[in-house]
Formats: C-alpha cells, sequence, structure tokens
C-alpha cells in the first residue's frame, strides 16, 4: 500500500510541479509553441523522466510525449483561468 501512496504522490509532485512552471513561463506572455519549447530547457525533466521510468528507452519516449501533452493541456487550462 505505501508503494501506491508513494507513486500517487510522486505525480502529484510532477503535475504541480509542471503547473508552476508553465505559469512562470505563462506569465511572460509566449504562445503555447514557446512555452514548449521553452520548458523542456528550463524544468528537470530528465530528473523527472529517471524517477518515473530509469534509463529504458521505450518508456522514456513515452514519458517525452506525455510530457508534451501534459505542458499543452497546463497551458490550457491556466490560460482559461
Amino acid at each position: 500500500m505505501c508503494c501506491t501512496t508513494s507513486y500517487v504522490e510522486q505525480i502529484i509532485d510532477f503535475l504541480s510541479s509542471v503547473n508552476q512552471e508553465v505559469e512562470k513561463e505563462i506569465n511572460d506572455g509566449p504562445s503555447l509553441e514557446e512555452v514548449q519549447q521553452a520548458l523542456p530547457k528550463t524544468f528537470a525533466v530528465k530528473t523527472w523522466r529517471e524517477k518515473f521510468v530509469g534509463h529504458d528507452q521505450e518508456d522514456s519516449d513515452f514519458f517525452d510525449a506525455s510530457f508534451a501533452g501534459l505542458i499543452k493541456a497546463s497551458y490550457n487550462q491556466i490560460k482559461a483561468r
């Protein structure tokens, strides 16, 4: 049971971190495309990827695709406020 709770907490931390970083980027006024290009350079993507998937390339590719979608979802949600 502790492992499931720990994983859920890790996901919550990840989502919160991404939302915070996207919000910082949005405050500077860029477009979605600019945020999508900037965030991987300013956010600790590698650290988070390793926490979730380790060094497995297939899982890393899935993480990267999911991360790109998360940036878009976060951007749209924050802009709608």
